[in-house]
């Protein structure tokens, strides 16, 4: 289910269409949660944000950790897919015992049409999203629980 401010969306081809719109021209605030409870935060409170470098792959795989979360989601929900194009630019916030408990990324991704929409060609966008890890202990892939749109700006 996504939650767009009060509004609930979910399977409907209505609500699938109106939250792909959303995701293509709006530049908004959408959270998307796999799940009802997220355990609570490693190490409690305190917490320190690290900038990714990509030296050894770190930006490029926090930002495809998120694009396979929202994809999905787009699955669920028969909407257009995301493909990395380029990974711009990732931080991560850790606890106090060093885990990693959540990201911040920015990158530009290709829109592929799964036929689910009336927008024509191909389209291109720049997104800027956080996501929390449902495990800290464990890596980004298949381990996203709350994904947040920070931006999204179409580029083409």
């Amino acid at each position: 289910m996504a939650v767009v401010g009060n509004v609930g969306l979910c399977h409907q081809g209505a609500a699938g269409l109106l939250l792909l719109l959303l995701l293509i021209i709006i530049s908004g605030s959408t959270t998307w949660s796999t799940d009802a409870a997220r355990p609570p935060s490693v190490g409690g409170s305190w917490s320190t944000t690290h900038h990714l470098t990509d030296d050894n792959g770190e930006v490029t795989t926090a930002c495809l950790a998120a694009i396979l979360a929202c994809n999905s989601f787009a699955r669920r929900c028969r909407l257009d897919l995301l493909s990395l194009s380029e990974a711009l630019d990732a931080s991560c916030v850790t606890t106090r015992s060093g885990m990693i408990e959540s990201y911040q990324v920015s990158f530009v991704a290709g829109v592929t049409s799964t036929g689910a929409t009336l927008l024509p060609g191909p389209r291109l966008i720049y997104a800027t999203m956080s996501y929390n890890l449902r495990r800290p202990d464990r890596g980004p892939f298949g381990n996203v629980h709350t994904l947040t749109i920070l931006k999204l700006i179409v580029l083409r």
